[in-house]
């Protein structure tokens, strides 16, 4: 419930800017991140029982955008509502409804949240360059720096979104929210004095602000590396990946940065056993061979 409010939040703010199914754009990013998706599905050993969809905005949430007169407060609950109903009579439901099958520990133990997975894009036209993963394979992308991106790069944001889903990372993340939000409960009533309260509660936001982002880049930088393995089985050379972090630098990389730096990105996607391993998918998927290595 918590992603789909933010989900249809952010498509609230954006409802002037969300391009369509039929957009030049919007064909070929579905072209491209289909492509990933078939290779992770054929390399995992896992159906390929899922469907990728542009996002509609929904008719039944629409409201006007807020204005410095209204309730805000108000505004949320009621928008609030309208998203819990609205997901209660059209939930989220998977391409097929079928048994899952006995699983071992293992690959197939840690994909079951791929199998008949509907993805959803919400393209946004704006020129800020950024893209976002939320649980149920839900991907946000601004797409106006999207033009100056070859298809390799593009195949290397939507592998790296890809990669976040597989690894459950948007899950992660709104369970250490929970786990912050817990702690604060149990703590700061413990303490005395208004003053003392107010200290211990400043405290605990700092360092769970610094655990929180420091997990977030080492997220980052694990999304990269199961990146590089999803596009080179979908056919594209791991070796242009590099370019992408080092074109974008989003973060400097410092202790309050939620990214690692573009050149540290780039770095580590050169070098080390993943990109050699990328190389070998890679060379294995041209030659129409197994793609034994992602095992």
């Amino acid at each position: 419930m918590i992603s789909s409010l933010i989900w249809e939040y952010q498509a609230r703010e954006n409802q002037d800017k969300i391009l369509n199914a039929e957009s030049p754009v919007a064909i070929r990013v579905t072209r491209i991140l289909r492509g990933i998706l078939q290779a992770t599905h054929r390399s995992l050993g896992l159906k390929n029982d899922f469907r990728v969809s542009v996002y509609v905005p929904r008719k039944e949430l629409q409201m006007p955008k807020l204005t410095d007169d209204d309730d805000v407060i108000g505004d949320f609950f009621e928008f609030r509502k309208k998203v819990r109903n609205y997901y209660s009579s059209h939930p989220n439901k998977r391409v097929q409804n079928r048994p899952l099958e006995v699983r071992k520990f293992g690959i197939r133990y840690g994909t079951e949240h791929l199998e008949g997975l509907n993805w959803e894009l919400m393209l946004i036209d704006d020129p800020v360059p950024n893209a976002a993963h939320l649980p149920y394979g839900r991907i946000m992308l601004y797409t106006k720096w999207l033009e100056i991106l070859t298809d390799a790069e593009l195949a290397t944001v939507l592998a790296h979104e890809v990669g976040h889903g597989l690894a459950r990372h948007p899950s992660e993340n709104l369970l250490r929210l929970l786990l912050f939000v817990f702690f604060t409960c149990v703590l700061v009533p413990k303490v005395n004095g208004f003053g003392l309260k107010t200290a211990v509660f400043i405290g605990v936001v700092m360092v769970a602000k610094i655990i929180d982002l420091f997990i977030t880049r080492r997220s980052e930088i694990e999304a990269d590396q199961i990146g590089i393995m999803l596009l080179a089985g979908a056919g594209y050379d791991p070796r242009q990946a590099p370019k992408f972090p080092e074109k974008s630098e989003k973060s400097k990389g410092s202790l309050l940065s939620s990214h690692p730096s573009g050149k540290k990105r780039a770095k580590k996607l050169r070098r080390g056993k993943v990109t050699r391993k990328a190389e070998d998918i890679y060379d294995r998927a041209r030659a129409g061979q197994p793609l034994e290595a992602f095992k």
